[in-house]
């Protein structure tokens, strides 16, 4: 990791923002104005909190207990700007996405009437319990990543990509190799091909960089508890990955250039992570 050049082009709000190593924006995908109110009078007739992510900014009626949820997934503290119909919208500020706080018991129900009223409109899946999100309709982490790997001349099956949520899903399709993460749904782990990895508490990024980037080169991995490993094992063996098609995976996301291509799908690796 100490070859990685930094800083690095990166994918944030669900796809919806991609931007170069120096910060320039290279695509900035937003909500029309028709459709970010429509969702707005969804979520105010059901009395439900919503903020909305606009660039590097995130926008509320109000700040409450819901809206600062957010802030513990490194976003910035939200803004209260009133009415958000006159306060945002009408104001020309452009929303890349807009989130709904929902009650876990009420989710299900939620959804369904949302999908009913809007799925024709815009995109909508989840990342947190309790938060439904709303992105202009087609985008998608993968779809970003995808537009990204080839302005950068990487071919996605020399790609690692982690993910644990509903919106990971496309991104995990694209690569060369997905990972899940422990604690994901059946969807998402079928979507990393049956790949299930250790949580974030226990390395499971460094773990898949070691098994998946620098085992197949011969690289050595770093020292890690063996525990470590049974429990990896365990995961696998539970979500019926076999070793031998991993293998097989393996040996077709490796790459003639094996420092060089490392980097690459470290580099892209890193795309992925930052993404909340």
């Amino acid at each position: 990791l100490p070859k990685l050049a930094a800083p690095m082009p990166g994918v944030f709000i669900q796809g919806l923002l991609t931007c170069d190593a120096d910060g320039t924006v290279l695509e900035s995908i937003e909500l029309s104005p028709e459709v970010a109110k429509a969702v707005i009078r969804f979520a105010d007739t059901r009395r439900l909190t919503l903020v909305a992510f606009c660039g590097d900014r995130i926008l509320c009626n109000e700040r409450n207990d819901q809206t600062d949820r957010v802030i513990a997934y490194g976003e910035p503290a939200p803004e209260a700007m009133g009415p958000m119909i006159e306060g945002v919208v009408d104001a020309g500020i452009p929303i890349n996405k807009l989130l709904i706080f929902v009650p876990e018991g009420d989710m299900a129900a939620v959804r369904a009437q949302a999908e009913d009223a809007l799925e024709q409109d815009c995109s909508i899946t989840t990342a947190v319990t309790g938060m439904l999100e709303f992105l202009p309709l087609g985008a998608s982490k993968g779809a970003a990543v995808a537009k990204l790997l080839k302005r950068l001349g990487v071919d996605p099956a020399t790609v690692l990509a982690l993910g644990d949520g509903e919106n990971d899903i496309e991104m995990l399709e694209l690569a060369g190799v997905g990972v899940a993460m422990e604690g994901s749904s059946p969807k998402v782990v079928e979507a990393a091909g049956g790949r299930v990895g250790l949580s974030n508490n226990e390395h499971g990024v460094a773990d898949a960089i070691e098994r998946y980037v620098l085992a197949p080169r011969g690289l050595a991995p770093s020292v890690r508890p063996a525990d470590d490993m049974t429990k990896l094992d365990e995961k696998e063996a539970m979500h019926g990955t076999m070793k031998e098609e991993e293998s097989v995976v393996v040996k077709a996301a490796a790459v003639e250039e094996a420092e060089a291509e490392a980097e690459e799908v470290v580099h892209v690796e890193e795309v992925q992570v930052v993404e909340t």
